[in-house]
């Protein structure tokens, strides 16, 4: 009991050096509040999967967890989600606390893509939604973070 709250007690530790915490398949619905799922010092963005867009019937496909000690809840833009039985992703921006005087925000991207989806439809879809947003947010440099 005492070694299992050791280690919980070090997972929190460690996990408030993360800047951003990406989770897929999270199995989240409407019913559940993010308050419910942040951890102390973090804000959420989630992308409900709806059962008319994506086939499937349950929860949340992908999720930031973003430390407010990097970028505060008032500095991350959503820009663009999508979902499809194959494909789910999230795109937002940050404007955070610490980065280089030449980079003034991060366009940061979650993906999941099915293990049955046809890999070059994905891809090309994906590549043509980061692309589009890399354009418009000049001042931005593009983070992607993938789960194939």
């Amino acid at each position: 009991m005492a070694q299992e709250r050791g280690r919980r007690a070090s997972v929190l530790l460690e996990t408030r050096d993360y800047c951003i915490i990406c989770l897929t398949e999270t199995w989240l619905s409407a019913e559940i509040p993010n308050e419910a799922i942040e951890p102390a010092g973090f804000s959420v963005q989630c992308v409900e999967r709806t059962k008319d867009l994506s086939g499937k019937g349950k929860g949340v496909g992908v999720c930031f967890m973003i430390n407010n000690a990097w970028c505060d809840q008032w500095n991350v833009r959503f820009i663009e989600s999508f979902c499809s039985p194959d494909l789910e992703y999230l795109i937002i921006s940050c404007i955070a606390l610490w980065l280089l005087r030449e980079i003034s925000g991060a366009i940061v991207t979650i993906v999941y893509m099915a293990p049955q989806a046809d890999t070059d439809l994905v891809l090309g879809k994906l590549y043509e939604a980061v692309k589009s947003h890399g354009g418009r947010h000049h001042c931005c440099w593009g983070l992607q973070q993938s789960k194939v």
